[in-house]
Parts: C-alpha cells; structure tokens; sequence
C-alpha cells in the first residue's frame, strides 16, 4: 500500500495540494486511504474507508501469490512488458479475478452458483442409478484434475481420488458454462 500511497501523494504535491478535505475509499481504496492516515495524517482532513482492512489474512495473502502467478505464467505477460508486444495477458488476467471474485461473495452465493443439486435422469448407462447428484458447474481446473466425485449421498467433491476418465471427457454432461 505505501507504494500506491506514495504515488498519490506525489502527484498531490506536484498539483500544488497541500491537503485533503476528504479521502474515500472502497476495499483496496479503503487500504489505501488507511495506509494514507497512518504515514500522513496531516495531508487528509477526512478519511472514510468501505469494506477495506487493516491487514490482510494469511489466506488473501495465498489468493493474491495466486492470482499474481496466473497473471505473469499467462504467455502473453511477457515479464511485464506485454505492451510492448501489442498484447494483454487476458487469460492470466481473467483467472486472477475469477479466483479474486470468490473472496468478495458470501457463502451462500457460491452455494448457489457452484453448489450441488438433485438432477432426475442423469447417468451414463442403463445400469448406473437414473438420478444422481453433479456439480452445477465444476471449474476447469477440477474438471481438467481428473478429480473424481465422492458417492451420490456425499455432498461435497472428493479431492483426493484420481479418477479414470480422459482429462479432456467432461465427466459431466451439460455441467455449466465453460
């Protein structure tokens, strides 16, 4: 954050203002203007900070090295001079915030968009039970692991057990949106 606020700061200085009558910030905002209090407190007469934290958890820390490896793996990152090269590392870019989204929405909106429900009719053959539990929409990255699904009764996946199934056979017939 000192990094960002620095920046800000600068450009402050550099348009002649000595001081704000009010800095608003939202999340990573919110830690910037926090960030701005604690190094400058003169500069800001009024500090509101929406949905921003003090400090990140171990766990947002692991989502961001995440995020952060997706963007620069992506072929088009080019070690940061994409420009350069007339393109954008979209792919790398747009795991990052798919990864990032399921940090900012609450339990039961990711139960109701990659939760499990009861489907009637849904088997591969004639002997295999006609109803049984699939995921609503399995990510690309469990799809393309092989991860296999714990019994139809169980409610949650089974990490652990490699299935069978070529990588690249979807083991779900019309399961979500690719």
């Amino acid at each position: 954050m000192a990094d960002l606020v620095a920046v800000h700061r600068r450009l402050m200085r550099h348009l002649g203002i000595e001081r704000l009558h009010a800095a608003v910030g939202g999340s990573l905002g919110g830690m910037q203007v926090l960030q701005w209090v604690v190094d400058a407190p003169d500069e800001i007469e009024r500090a509101v900070l929406v949905a921003a934290s003090s400090q990140l958890s171990a766990e947002n820390i692991g989502f961001s090295a995440v995020a952060r490896e997706a963007i620069m793996g992506d072929p088009d990152f080019h070690d940061g001079r994409y420009v350069d090269h007339g393109v954008v590392p979209a792919h790398g870019l747009k795991v990052a915030r798919m990864m990032a989204h399921i940090t900012y929405v609450s339990d039961e909106s990711l139960a109701r968009k990659f939760g499990r429900r009861r489907v009637e009719g849904v088997g591969r053959t004639g002997s295999e039970s006609t109803s049984r539990w699939r995921a609503i929409c399995i990510t690309r990255a469990t799809r393309s692991s092989g991860a296999s699904m714990r019994s139809p009764t169980s409610t949650s996946p089974d990490f652990s057990t490699t299935s069978t199934r070529s990588p690249t056979r979807r083991p779900w017939h019309g399961c979500g949106r690719r």
